[in-house]
C-alpha cells in the first residue's frame, strides 16, 4: 500500500512556510495598527465619506447618491481634523478651511467637503474634490 502523504521534509518546508506567512501578516498588522494609532487626521480626498460609509454599513444602512454625512462621520473629522492645510482646502473646495470644533453643540453637513454630501454612494467609485 503506497502512501499519499508528503515526505518529511516537504511538511517541514510547508510548516516553515507558514510560518513566516503568518509572522509577516501579524508583522502587518502590527505595523498598520501603529500608524492608525499615530495618524489621526483623516485624508481630505475621501476620508470623510469612507468613515461615514463604514459607519452606516455597520448598521445595515447603504449609502445612496445625495445622502448627507451622518453626525459620528461629522463629530469624527471635527476631532480628528483634514490631513490638508487651509490653502490646499480652499482649492480644492473652492471655500475657506471652516470645520466645526471638536465640542461644538451641533454640526452642520455644509460645512464639511463636498458640502456636507456622501460621495461614496453605491455604485460611485470616484471622489468629487
Amino acid at each position: 500500500m503506497t502512501s499519499d502523504a508528503p515526505p518529511d521534509s516537504a511538511r517541514r518546508s510547508q510548516r516553515r512556510e507558514r510560518a513566516v506567512l503568518a509572522a509577516l501578516l501579524v508583522l502587518a498588522i502590527s505595523v498598520l495598527g501603529l500608524y492608525i494609532r499615530a495618524y489621526h487626521p483623516l485624508s481630505h480626498a475621501d476620508g470623510l465619506q469612507h468613515t461615514d460609509y463604514l459607519i452606516k454599513a455597520s448598521h445595515g444602512e447603504l449609502v445612496r447618491r445625495g445622502d448627507r454625512i451622518g453626525a459620528i462621520a461629522m463629530r469624527e473629522m471635527s476631532c480628528r481634523g483634514i490631513d490638508v492645510g487651509p490653502d490646499d482646502y480652499q482649492r480644492f473646495y473652492g471655500r475657506p478651511k471652516d470645520l466645526p470644533a471638536c465640542d461644538a453643540p451641533s454640526l452642520d453637513p455644509a460645512r464639511f467637503p463636498e458640502e456636507g454630501f456622501n460621495t461614496k454612494d453605491v455604485g460611485t467609485n470616484a471622489t468629487v474634490v
